[in-house]
């Protein structure tokens, strides 16, 4: 997913932190200990990428995942999906710093492609500090008459994990 420059140069650790989450037992833990920022170099990340999940077409998804930053940049939370818009509207989607507060995101997107579309969901840091993922979900929206939902304009829900 490079654009073919040189990277910049950066320390992470990821790894599973048992000793916080938002519920279970565990999360998925980024520490950003050392970043370049060089503007003629790709900037650093890292994260964990998901294996391939299947969208069915036309259909709309509820995606939703709990996050929490620490002495982070206000956009080092990315959530990557696909390059293709038609399948999910953000090509990259960013969201803020959480000052050490869990927050749930929950997006109600649209696969407006006509054919089934594959995924790999990449939650990641852009930043140092230590940004915490948990409870990763997408799930598809049927009706009960199963007839089809038409589509919409995104909508994102970011609101205190309780």
């Amino acid at each position: 997913m490079s654009s073919g420059y040189p990277w910049n140069v950066a320390g992470f650790v990821i790894g599973v932190d048992q000793d916080m989450a938002v519920s279970g037992t565990n999360s998925l833990r980024i520490d950003g200990l050392y970043l370049e920022s060089h503007r003629d170099r790709e900037q650093a990340r890292a994260g964990l990428v998901h294996d391939p999940i299947f969208l069915t077409a036309n259909s709309p998804y509820v995606v939703r995942f709990s996050y929490r930053t620490l002495r982070t940049s206000n956009d080092a939370v990315r959530l990557y999906m696909t390059y293709d818009e038609k399948v999910f509207p953000f090509i990259e989607k960013a969201f803020p710093a959480t000052a050490n507060t869990w927050q749930l995101v929950t997006l109600i997107v649209w696969n407006r492609s006509d054919y089934q579309a594959q995924v790999r969901p990449l939650l990641r840091s852009f930043s140092t500090g230590t940004v915490w993922f948990d409870d990763f979900s997408i799930r598809e929206i049927r009706r009960v008459d199963g007839q089809p939902i038409p589509p919409r304009d995104p909508i994102i829900d970011i609101r205190p994990a309780e």
